[in-house]
Parts: structure tokens; sequence; C-alpha cells
């Protein structure tokens, strides 16, 4: 088990006060710096039948370790740079300064990249995570520029604060412990999307325990569904806005105003950017809680339940469901059809479903007892997927606190 305690005796430095055990060291006493470089990619040898990685900064893309490549390049192709051995620390150094990942196998990369080969005494993982949390203070030292660049002579200069190499180790143990479980919540989010998305193709076109199916002109359906338009679950309305040059529409508002930007993928809009007054609300539709938002231009067929009495803007119609409708069912029903309606709005420089066209979209509706049941497996699944996001959000708050004390030494590792 590891624990910590705060560590007493400081001692003052140009990068603020540090441990007296501690070093502020030159990135370059760390181990080799190499810049990257890209074989000509002209010569086809290089590039065909690939087998070793290729690192460029799209690569990245937040991953600790980068195990896969867009390009790979071959044996001819890797003779041709400065091989980066497994186990060191790649540094983007321009554009995208500081993003920072290990390398997992023997490979080259870009010219964009600077990368630390760590010498003995170092520990690789340790030197990413501080590099990674030192990412802010990295754009600084490189300057505010319409091309920002650190170039190797001027990054093997950056301090960094180094601890004696059995705290860096376990240091980097309990920041990867914390990596391993936000990996494996990751996981569990992605198998749960993958799930949801086969069981909402299940149930919204066969149903739960169906045998006798018919022909309809969206597909075989069972046999006691029907196929209605929009306007036959409720009241479809259009949303307005208030006017912006009234303050007294908008100041000390209370109700949410809903626009595309708010969904965000998500199931139920609790939150808006925008707030409207009482005076505001009243200057348009009200849209109940529970009622099915569906964005109608630019970005067709997002979709979201309302949480509470609220407005919309115009790019989006609301389903205000009537008795006998399930909203949930509608909402997941919408979801799953986002392709079948964006192509109902038809192929446009400025695509659009007005509400009248809107009202004329097919879906398919069981009874209201089966559209109950299937909304509520697939509420189980979304509550999963919820708890998991919400998990790996604790979990990245929790690493940022830690990497904050460790790599300062505010806390120490027993």
């Amino acid at each position: 088990m590891i624990s910590f305690n705060k560590h007493k005796e400081f001692k003052d430095t140009e990068i603020g006060r540090i441990p007296k055990e501690w070093k502020v060291v030159e990135v370059a006493k760390l181990g080799e710096v190499v810049t990257g470089t890209t074989p000509s990619t002209k010569n086809k040898k290089y590039w065909e039948n690939g087998e070793y990685l290729f690192v460029t900064p799209t690569d990245f893309n937040k991953k600790k370790i980068i195990k896969i490549t867009e390009r790979k390049v071959s044996k001819e192709g890797i003779e041709k740079a400065r091989i980066i051995s497994k186990n060191s620390v790649m540094v983007t150094c321009i554009a995208s300064i500081g993003e920072v990942a290990l390398s997992s196998h023997d490979c080259i990369t870009n010219q964009q990249i600077n990368t630390i080969i760590c010498k003995e005494g170092i520990d690789p993982e340790f030197v990413y995570y501080f590099l990674l949390n030192s990412k802010a203070r990295l754009k600084r030292w490189a300057g505010i520029t319409t091309s920002p660049i650190i170039k190797k002579s001027f990054f093997e200069k950056f301090p960094i604060l180094l601890p004696p190499i059995s705290e860096q180790q376990k240091i980097a143990e309990v920041l990867s412990t914390v990596d391993e479980a936000i990996q494996k919540t990751d996981e569990a989010i992605r198998i749960t999307t993958r799930l949801k998305k086969g069981m909402m193709h299940e149930l919204l076109t066969k149903g739960i325990g169906h045998k006798n199916f018919k022909d309809t002109e969206i597909g075989r359906i069972p046999k006691e569904w029907k196929v209605v338009e929009v306007a036959k679950l409720g009241e479809v309305v259009t949303g307005t806005t208030p006017s912006t040059k009234n303050k007294k529409y908008w100041e000390n508002g209370e109700y949410l105003f809903v626009t595309p930007t708010d969904f965000n993928k998500k199931k139920i809009i609790k939150i808006t950017e925008r707030k409207v007054s009482k005076e505001g609300i009243e200057k348009a539709r009200i849209i109940s809680k529970n009622s099915v938002m569906v964005t109608c231009i630019a970005s067709i067929g997002e979709v979201a339940l309302s949480s509470h009495d609220c407005i919309t803007n115009q790019q989006i119609n609301t389903i205000i469901c009537k008795e006998g409708i399930d909203p949930e069912f509608v909402y997941y029903f919408l979801l799953n059809s986002k392709a079948r309606l964006k192509r109902w709005a038809g192929i446009t420089t400025s695509p659009i479903i007005k509400k009248s066209f809107f009202e004329k979209f097919p879906i398919l509706l069981p009874p209201i007892s089966e559209q109950q049941k299937i909304a509520e497996v697939l509420s189980t699944t979304d509550n999963k997927l919820e708890f998991e996001r919400r998990r790996k959000a604790k979990l990245e708050t929790v690493k940022k606190g830690l990497m904050n004390d460790l790599l300062t030494g505010k806390k120490r590792v027993k």
C-alpha cells in the first residue's frame, strides 16, 4: 500500500520551492535529445510494407503509450533516421506544443517531435508525467508566436524537477495506477456504447419476443406495431428566440433556453449556456418536461429530452408527447434514426427540416407497454454509461490533483 506524507524541508529555486533532496536540471541532463526526421516520401522502398512505427503529432491523441501509427516505415526507412528506443519520451515541439507520449517499440518520429532517450537513473514514466503536467509552462517557454516552435537546443535547456530515482519510480507507479483505472473505465465506456448501439437496432426494429412480422414502407416490423407520422405522437413546436434587444427577457434568467450547442450528446438537458426570465419564457411556446427536442437546421437529428419547462430556439423542433406515447421511447427511436432523418432532410448546402416536413417523418410505434419496456432496457444501459463517465471524470480529477502534489513535492510518496 502506498501512503503519502507532507515534506517540511524545502528550498527556493528558479521554478519555485521544492523538497531539499530534489534537483532542478535541464532536459539535456536526462539523456540524449533527438529531433525526428522524415525519410524521403519519394522513395517507395522506405514506406512499402512498413513494419516500424513512424510517429507524428496526429498519433498522440492523448495516449500515454503510442502503439499504433497512421504510417509505418520499412527497415530501409527506419535506417534513414535516428532510431528511438522503447520507453523514450516524445514531445511535440512545433505548432501543437507540449503533447507527450512514450514509445512502445523501436520507432522513428517526424521533425515536429523532440524525443528524450532517458539515461540510467532517470525513470521515463516520471519524465512523461512531469512534462505532461508542465504543458502550460512549456508553451510559455516556447513563446507566443504565429507558428510556435521549440528547437532541440532550446528544449534541452527546459528546467524540470528531479527527485531521487526511487522516488521517481514511486511517483510514476502511483500515477500509472490511476491511468490504468482510467483506461479500464474507457474500455467499459467503449463496450457499453457498442452494446447500446446493437440493442437499439435490435429493440427498435424487432421489438421484444415477436415472431410474426409484416412489410411496411420502412422495412419489416412486428405485426402488432404501427408506422405513424411524427404528428401523431403529439404537438410539434418549432422554437422561438425572444428579442435579444430587450434586456428584461434575459436578465436574471431562471428558465432554460435550449439551442443545438446545449445538446452535446446528452440524453437530458439540465444546463444551458443561456437562460431567459419569466418575461422571456412567455414570449415563446413553453416546452414541458420530458418533451423530445430534435435539431432541424444545419446539425440535423441531434436528440435530447427536456428536464424542466423551457423554451428552444428556432433550430429545434420539439415533440410534446400526448398520452399513450412514451417520450423516452421516441427519444431512442429518433436517436437510432439519425441517418434516415438526414436523408429525409435531403443533402443541401444548408440542410433544414421544417416543422410541416418533420411532422410527416414516419416512425415505428409499438403498444405503450412495449414502448416503456424498450425505453427501460435502453435507459439501464444509459445509466451504466453515465456511471462510467462520472467515474472517469472523478479519476481524472484525482489524477490532476496527484500530479500537482507529487510532481512538485507538496506530497511525498513513502
